[in-house]
């Protein structure tokens, strides 16, 4: 089996060896982190110390990126590269060292 495979209405990537991939996988646009052979979802925060960032994976496991982002009524702002913004102003808004936008 290789490529992107759909077993049990997950989504899994194989290498051209069958290899079963984990860590940071492209699909098309989208980008999912693969740990324990399941997709993230939900928040996470991937890496190690000064490289360590917060992600948003939808429940198919796709990353958040680019955009403003409503999760149990807060809103926050994911960077192009799928890291949470904090203590910065976007779109006129503030976001705290949270995350969480501020109002106007």
């Amino acid at each position: 089996m290789t490529g992107w495979q759909t077993i049990d209405g997950v989504k899994y990537s194989f290498s051209s060896t069958g290899v079963l991939q984990d860590g940071w996988v492209q699909d098309g646009g989208n980008w999912r982190f693969y740990s324990g052979n399941k997709p993230l979802t939900g928040w996470w925060s991937i890496g190690g110390g000064d490289a360590k960032k917060t992600y948003y994976f939808d429940p198919y496991g796709n990353m958040t990126a680019g955009k403003w982002l409503q999760i149990d009524g807060q809103w926050y702002y994911f960077n192009a590269d799928g890291a949470l913004a904090r203590s910065v102003r976007i779109d006129g808004y503030e976001v705290d060292e949270h995350g969480v936008r501020k109002s106007k």
